[in-house]
């Protein structure tokens, strides 16, 4: 890649970041105050990082595609306007709903910069970590909300089957499990929706880095909704059995109220241990010998008559 193109992205970025700096500094500010959105100090970090080891295999030719460039220029404006002139109206949006916006107008102006400075042909070879800075973006909150949703519901779904495993009998009205001696509600808080996230970004990664099949990467991808039901599930489960049988305060102890981070790293072994299966059918579908054309084998058994 000419250095005088990849000198005048640089430029773009700190024009762009200079531009940008007032929700900037509102995002960092928003991610050190709510735990949430912690993990998105460290996304561009990643994202370099994963960019850093693609290293040599990026190409060093690569034509500016003006026409992409410019149609993300005019999206991520079009974000900008629509927020200026809801402003202008006297309409206030929350602050997660201000950053998503804000974030997503930027990081468009980003990807439309690598496609006017970088070329086409070296975003497809470094896709997954310029669209990975999206996770930039804190979730507005109607998705926030329905993530929400989806994950208690799915929580309370697992644990129904996880009691009938285990022989405690109950009785489920809603988000409500009648037990002996106990009664629990799967609440929202419960959809373990910061780790779930986190989850998900841990099974994109390790495919981008350990897999290269599409599908795979997807599966493996996907394959974070159900380990993040089983896992709150699980923690929900442990709490409510070992308060029944063990002591009554569990309910109310460190179990129950911070035992998030102990549970997320058991759900990193299901993860990992689905990223080994997928890599090695990867590898096992390389190493599978091709079947020779019929019209081949023919040709070789002539070779051999005519030797003979």
């Amino acid at each position: 890649m000419e250095k005088r193109r990849l000198r005048v992205f640089l430029v773009f970025l700190l024009v762009l970041c200079a531009a940008f700096h007032a929700p900037l500094a509102d995002l960092v500010r928003h991610c050190l105050k709510y735990d949430l959105y912690s993990h998105i100090l460290l996304i561009p970090f990643v994202s370099l990082y994963l960019v850093y080891l693609r290293g040599r295999s990026l190409p060093r030719v690569s034509k500016p595609s003006v026409c992409s460039g410019l149609l993300l220029f005019v999206i991520a404006a079009v974000a900008v306007v629509m927020q200026r002139l809801a402003a202008a109206r006297g309409v206030t949006p929350g602050e997660d709903d201000y950053l998503c916006l804000a974030m997503f107008s930027f990081v468009t102006f980003l990807l439309g910069a690598v496609f006017l400075t970088l070329g086409g042909t070296w975003f497809r070879a470094a896709a997954f970590p310029v669209l990975f800075l999206y996770f930039m973006m804190p979730m507005s909150v109607p998705i926030r909300d329905g993530f929400d949703f989806v994950l208690q519901r799915a929580s309370a779904f697992t644990l129904s089957g996880l009691y009938g495993l285990t022989g405690t009998p109950y009785f489920r009205d809603g988000m409500t499990f009648c037990l002996p001696g106990l009664t629990i509600e799967v609440a929202k808080e419960c959809s373990g929706i910061r780790s779930s996230l986190v989850l998900l970004i841990t099974a994109l990664i390790a495919g981008d880095m350990f897999l290269r099949s599409g599908w795979r990467r997807t599966l493996l991808a996907l394959s974070f909704f159900p380990i993040a039901a089983l896992r709150n599930a699980a923690r929900i489960l442990a709490v409510s059995l070992l308060t029944i049988h063990v002591d009554r305060s569990i309910i109310e102890g460190p179990l129950h109220r911070r035992g998030g981070p102990p549970f997320f790293v058991l759900s990193l072994i299901p993860l990992f241990v689905i990223l080994l299966l997928l890599r090695r059918s990867e590898r096992a579908s390389k190493e599978k010998p091709k079947p020779v054309a019929a019209g081949v084998e023919s040709g070789a058994d002539n070779i051999r008559e005519i030797s003979s």
